[in-house]
């Protein structure tokens, strides 16, 4: 008698449960698809605007655009190439910017 009120309390807490993760669930979803319809709103709405602006721009930047990876991918090679792996330290170092420091207007 004990053991089947003791099941019986358990299968509801399972049970109440699963509804909250069925919830939880709804929730994310939906989350999700307005993330994904706000981020891919965004950039035709951009590329739109510099269409109108001229077609040349929209042309040029449709190019950069398509070939921003494969650049990004051959830059990766050489770096393996020479045995170097960069860090955003060593980036930001090279090009004389350091985060957080206040600026000189002589920086190196």
């Amino acid at each position: 008698m004990e053991a089947e009120t003791l099941r019986k309390r358990l299968q509801a807490a399972v049970n109440s449960q699963a509804v909250m993760i069925q919830d939880l669930e709804n929730v994310l979803k939906k989350t999700v698809r307005e993330v994904e319809k706000l981020t891919t709103v965004e950039l035709p709405e951009i590329l739109e605007k510099k269409a109108r602006l001229g077609s040349k721009d929209a042309t040029l930047y449709g190019t950069y655009f398509e070939n921003l990876d494969a650049l990004y991918e051959r830059l990766d090679e050489v770096f393996k190439e020479v045995g170097v792996t960069p860090t955003p330290e060593d980036v930001r170092r090279s090009v004389g910017v350091i985060v957080g420091a206040p600026s000189t207007g002589r920086e190196t």
